[in-house]
C-alpha cells in the first residue's frame, strides 16, 4: 500500500463525521481502504488477499477475527 490519504464517512452519533486516513488502514466498518491510484494495482490486491487468507487462517485456529 502507499502513503496517499483516504477520505471516507465514518458515523458518529445521529450523523457522519468525514475520517482521513492512510491507504491500507481498515475503516469504521472492518473494511480495507484504498485509495485510487492503488485501486488497479495487482501488488495492492495480493496484500489483501494474503490478509484476507491470514485472517482466515486465525479464524479457524480458534483466534477470532484480527
Amino acid at each position: 500500500m502507499c502513503e496517499n490519504i483516504v477520505n471516507y464517512n465514518a458515523p458518529s452519533g445521529y450523523g457522519y463525521i468525514s475520517v482521513n486516513e492512510k491507504c491500507g488502514n481498515t475503516n469504521a466498518y472492518g473494511n480495507t481502504l484504498v485509495c485510487n491510484d492503488c485501486q488497479y494495482d495487482p501488488t495492492a490486491k495480493d496484500h489483501r488477499a494474503n490478509a484476507k487468507a491470514d485472517r482466515e487462517s486465525y479464524s479457524y485456529a480458534g483466534y477470532g477475527e484480527l
